[in-house]
């Protein structure tokens, strides 16, 4: 028999979030309290990630760090969480899920870095200081070009893309492409219904012949009027 207390919990206020906090921040716990943490977190899992997650914490220490005011601090929490959206953060799969966590991330420090090369180049520097800010932003461009083409090859493998070439009178060919989706089993996560529909499907010219095909690959997130080589 297990010795471990299972507690089922209704969602905690915050009123009573800090002293349920205070009482398992100690060198010794209290073993109910630990218990009606656990349970707390398994029903909120927002409070889970606001007090476990490490790149949540993360980004919010650098839009903080950004925008000293209240109001900024805001709208950039939800030009955030607009980045998320359009990388397809609620449709994807668990994986791509932190890829996109990182990518943004990654942006946010980018910005980071360009604002302080950018106050650097407004005073007088010495050659060793402006040295350091050019490999600071290179080093900081660096890593988000990495996760936006990390990100960008995960998709690729999740979900590659068919392309067929069919035989059309004259000699001609007509390119038909479409996602592939791959089954759950073969993926870290069930990849979530595409929102342009199904996979799109083409019918064989007569005799069956003039069918190729091929895999392409997926666009990913750069700077804009720029890619990655």
């Amino acid at each position: 028999m297990s010795n471990k207390t299972e507690i089922t919990e209704p969602p905690i206020e915050l009123k009573e979030l800090k002293p349920l906090l205070d009482a398992v921040d100690k060198r010794k716990p209290d073993p109910q309290a630990v218990a009606r943490l656990r349970a707390h977190l398994a029903a909120m899992p927002d409070l889970c990630l606001a007090l476990g997650d490490t790149n949540f914490r993360l980004e919010n220490r650098l839009i903080e760090r950004l925008f000293p005011h209240k109001a900024a601090q805001i709208a950039a929490r939800q030009r955030a969480a607009a980045v998320r959206d359009g990388l397809g953060y609620q449709g994807a799969t668990q994986l791509e899920q932190l890829l996109i966590d990182h990518a943004v991330l990654c942006w946010l420090r980018l910005q980071d870095v360009e604002r302080g090369y950018s106050s650097a180049m407004e005073r007088s520097m010495s050659l060793g200081e402006a040295d350091f800010w050019d490999r600071h932003l290179a080093a900081a461009r660096r890593r988000y070009l990495r996760a936006c083409e990390t990100l960008a090859r995960v998709r690729r493998l999740l979900h590659p893309t068919l392309q067929v070439n069919i035989a059309a009178q004259g000699g001609q060919q007509v390119n038909v492409s479409g996602d592939l989706r791959l089954p759950p089993s073969q993926t870290s996560a069930a990849p979530a219904p595409s929102p342009h529909g199904g996979d799109r499907c083409s019918v064989p010219p007569e005799g069956g012949q003039g069918w190729g095909v091929g895999q392409g690959s997926s666009s990913f997130l750069s700077p804009p009027g720029k890619g990655v080589g």
